[in-house]
């Protein structure tokens, strides 16, 4: 989970640009959250090798829904973050969006 939080921040950092207003950030990570994603097992799953497949429709259903959660959690922590001071999105943090995790990305 770890693994795909940190993928997932680095796709979120990827879409905040450095003159976006809190506001049109805030849409931008909320619009990446609720966005169609893969699960372990289907193929654009990055991290197949890492993950089990659920087993059946009724566990892949239950996945994508954690999964959801966890993406507009981290949506608005990030979002918090990012715009700590109030002024531009911090640079430190967006410092992270120039390099993959693990040569991966979601």
């Amino acid at each position: 989970m770890l693994i795909y939080g940190t993928l997932f921040i680095s796709e979120c950092l990827g879409k905040v640009k450095p003159g976006m207003t809190s506001r049109e950030a805030e849409k931008a990570l909320i619009n990446v959250s609720l966005d169609h994603f893969a699960i372990p097992g289907d193929v654009a799953f990055p991290l197949n090798q890492a993950f089990e497949p659920p087993r059946d429709r009724q566990d892949a259903e239950t996945l994508r829904q954690y999964l959801s959660q966890v993406r507009q959690e981290i949506a608005i922590r990030l979002h918090a973050r990012l715009y700590a001071g109030g002024e531009g999105p911090s640079k430190w943090w967006l410092s992270f969006a120039k390099r993959k995790f693990m040569g991966k990305s979601l």
